[in-house]
């Protein structure tokens, strides 16, 4: 007889990491927790950016912090590794479910024989970002700092390099000394339009 969700036994609540389709990763999430017993709770990180676009102004937005991956705290398989093909089952046949990160197949048969879980720790370190992210009202996206070689990618500067001498994130300033016509210059430009350059 096949074995369900109820008949199973010491199945432990672990974490897995999924291997979801790109840009459905919050709707699959919600469609997890809904629709599928076993799984007790999902998460799709995601934190959110300062930046201050070209016209100066401070903006925020949310972003993936691992796009195309989702987080599953599930009753997938007891302490002696035997699999809840049941949840197993159900969660691959969710829309937007490609497969659980860590499946180790059956050579013989082809089946998943064990999934790895994630580690307390990882999942723990993920929310104490995103819990921290949130407290401190997001982070400035492409941060500068002193000594940064740079390129301009925007302006009347537009393709020359040189190097951060002054910056002020928050405002979205940075002064930086270029090479223009022959001698170095200080200038003061938008962060929104600079790029670090990387030797």
């Amino acid at each position: 007889m096949k074995e369900t969700a109820n008949t199973q036994t010491n199945i432990n609540s672990q974490w897995f990491a999924l291997s979801v389709q790109p840009g459905l990763e919050k709707h699959t999430a919600q469609a997890l927790q809904k629709r599928v017993p076993g799984v007790d709770e999902v998460v799709v990180p995601m934190e959110t950016l300062r930046k201050n676009n070209r016209l100066g102004q401070k903006i925020a937005v949310d972003k993936l912090i691992f796009p195309g991956y989702a987080f599953v705290r599930a009753h997938l398989q007891g302490p002696d590794g035997s699999m809840n093909t049941v949840v197993y089952d159900r969660v691959l046949a969710m829309h937007g479910v490609r497969d659980f990160v860590g499946s180790v197949r059956n050579t013989a048969e082809g089946q998943v024989a064990t999934v790895t879980p994630m580690t307390e720790q990882e999942i723990t370190d993920i929310k104490d970002y995103m819990a921290k992210n949130q407290e401190d009202g997001g982070r400035i996206e492409n941060a500068f700092k002193e000594g940064d070689a740079i390129r301009v990618t925007g302006g009347s500067f537009m393709g020359l390099e040189g190097r951060v001498i002054r910056v002020e994130n928050e405002q979205g300033k940075a002064t930086v000394v270029l090479r223009v016509f022959g001698r170095e210059t200080s200038v003061e430009l938008n962060t929104a339009d600079i790029e670090r350059v990387t030797s």
